[in-house]
C-alpha cells in the first residue's frame, strides 16, 4: 500500500527500491484514498490483482493496473467495499490461463461501492468476465469484454449499479450484458455491443439506453425475460438483429419501449402472450418487415414506423 514516511495518506512521493543494489522507483499517493499499483514487471509495487487488493485497508482504496497481460489461475475477488480497480488502458489485459475453470473471471459478493474502470478481461475462459452478485452502488465503464464463454457483465440481486461505455463482443452465451435475479434501479448506458445482446431477466426499474448493438443471431438484441418489469429501453440503436431486435417474453409488464432505432431484423418490437400493460412508442424499425408484432395484453402502441 502507498504511504507517506509517517504512516498517513496523502499527496507524496513513496520510494521502492527493487532487488540489492536495483532501480529506486517512485509511486505517488494519493490524499483521499490508499492506491496499491500492479505491473508486470518490478516497476510495480504488486505482480497480482488479488495480492493488491487484500493488502488494502479494510476501508478499501484503488488497485492501479499497469499495461500488461495478466493470466489468472484463479477468480479475481473483490473482496472489500469501496474498491476502484483501474487499468492504464485496454492494454491491461486480464484472462484466464488454459486450465482456468469454470467460474468468473473477476467476482464480487455482497460488497458494496466499487468500480471497475478503463481495463479489458477478455479470452475464452471463465463463465462470466465480470460477475456481481448483491453487489450495491457499483460502477463499471469503459471496459472491453471480450470472448467470455458465457456473459460478459453478469449483475445478479444488485441495485443501483451502472454499466457504461464499454465494449462487448463475442460472448458465447450471447449476453454481453445481463441483469437479472431481481436486480433493481440499475442503468446500462452508452454501451456497445457486437454480436452479442443486453438481457433483463427479472430485473425491474431499470433504464438500457443510448446503446449500440451490432450482429447478434439469437432472438432479441435487448431481451426482457422472467418478470422484468417497470424498465425503461430508450433511444438504442440496434443493428442486424437476426429476428427481433427488441423481445418481451411473456410475463414481463409495466415497461416502456420508445425512441429505439431498430435496424435489419424480421420484427422492430415482439411481445409474446403473457406480458402486459407495455408502453411502445416512437420506435423507427427501419428495415424490418414489422415495427410491432404484438400478442401481449393492453398494450399501447403508437407512432413506431418501419
Amino acid at each position: 500500500m502507498l504511504s507517506l514516511p509517517n504512516g498517513e495518506k496523502g499527496e507524496g512521493i513513496f520510494q521502492r527500491r527493487i532487488g540489492g543494489g536495483g532501480v529506486e522507483v517512485q509511486f505517488k499517493t494519493d490524499r483521499r484514498r490508499a492506491v496499491n499499483v500492479v505491473g508486470v514487471d518490478e516497476s510495480a509495487q504488486y505482480g497480482t490483482i488479488q495480492e493488491a487488493i487484500n493488502d488494502l485497508p479494510k476501508e478499501g482504496g484503488e488497485v492501479f493496473v499497469k499495461e500488461g497481460t495478466y493470466t489468472i489461475e484463479t477468480s479475481i475477488n473483490i473482496n472489500k467495499d469501496n474498491i476502484i480497480l483501474r487499468g492504464a488502458s485496454w492494454g491491461a489485459l486480464i484472462q484466464g490461463s488454459a486450465t482456468f475453470p469454470n467460474v468468473p473471471l473477476v467476482l464480487s459478493a455482497g460488497k458494496d461501492n466499487l468500480i471497475i474502470d478503463n481495463i479489458q478481461i477478455g479470452g475464452t475462459k471463465g463463465i462470466n468476465g465480470i460477475d456481481f452478485d448483491s453487489c450495491d452502488n457499483c460502477v463499471i465503464s469503459n471496459c472491453k469484454m471480450s470472448n467470455a464463454s458465457a456473459d460478459g457483465i453478469d449483475i445478479d440481486n444488485c441495485e443501483n449499479v451502472t454499466v457504461r461505455n464499454c465494449l462487448c463482443l463475442n460472448t458465447s452465451s450471447d449476453a454481453g450484458i445481463f441483469l437479472k435475479s431481481t436486480s433493481k434501479f440499475c442503468i446500462v448506458e452508452n454501451n456497445r455491443m457486437i454480436s452479442c445482446k443486453i438481457q433483463l431477466e427479472g430485473a425491474d426499474k431499470c433504464i438500457v439506453s443510448k446503446n449500440m448493438t451490432d450482429g447478434n443471431t439469437h432472438d432479441g438484441i435487448i431481451y426482457l425475460s422472467g418478470a422484468a418489469n417497470n424498465n425503461i429501453i430508450s433511444n438504442n440503436q440496434i443493428h442486424n438483429g437476426d429476428t427481433y431486435c427488441i423481445y418481451l417474453e411473456g410475463g414481463n409488464d409495466y415497461n416502456v419501449i420508445e425512441g429505439n432505432r431498430c435496424a435489419v431484423g424480421r420484427t422492430g418490437v415482439e411481445i409474446e402472450a403473457g406480458s402486459d400493460k407495455t408502453l411502445v412508442t416512437g420506435n423507427n424499425c427501419v428495415g424490418c418487415t414489422n415495427a410491432v408484432v404484438d400478442a401481449g395484453t393492453n398494450t399501447t402502441a403508437a407512432n413506431n414506423t418501419t
